[in-house]
């Protein structure tokens, strides 16, 4: 709990006092700012949310609370490895400079809000009754596809670190 606050207040603060980087829109824009400061509310929230559901002993909510939390917590490889597919499609097509700016305020959002959404959609639409016709491998096959994602993306990260 210790870290899951830490964290949440690093997050928020962060941004806000982040000095300016010579030559980098991004670190000071308000699409990073936010991001990075609604990131770490967030991780509060959703940290409050974790204990709270299990101090009720509502397990079937706080299971949904510990995986938000656990998303949130590998945000910072799942930013990694979205910045390595960012140099994937940046080193392989003619892009330009408002389209490099633009995949990486996605990435500043997109590394913790889309898994977010994610989890908390996929809980909303099983317990709605979704997902019940699917075959029993199906889950497997979709760990695979998020392996391969993943996958990708960590490689180029590294090939783009190495290159640098």
């Amino acid at each position: 709990l210790f870290v899951v606050f830490t964290g949440a207040l690093v997050g928020t603060i962060f941004y806000a006092l982040y000095p300016p980087v010579p030559g980098s829109r991004l670190m000071r824009s308000p699409a990073n700012l936010q991001a990075g400061s609604l990131f770490g509310l967030s991780m509060a929230f959703v940290g409050i949310m974790v204990i709270k559901t299990v101090r009720e002993r509502n397990f079937r909510d706080h299971q949904l609370w510990a995986i938000s939390l656990f998303m949130l917590a590998i945000g910072s490889y799942t930013h990694r490895m979205l910045s390595g597919w960012r140099y994937l499609i940046m080193q392989n097509f003619d892009t330009t400079a408002s389209f490099n700016y633009g995949m990486a305020v996605a990435t500043a959002w997109g590394f913790w809000l889309v898994p977010l959404l994610g989890v908390h959609g996929y809980a909303a639409l099983r317990r709605r009754g979704a997902f019940r016709t699917w075959p029993a491998w199906s889950g497997f096959a979709l760990s695979l596809t998020g392996v391969l994602f993943y996958g990708i993306g960590t490689f180029f990260y590294i090939k783009m670190r190495l290159m640098h």
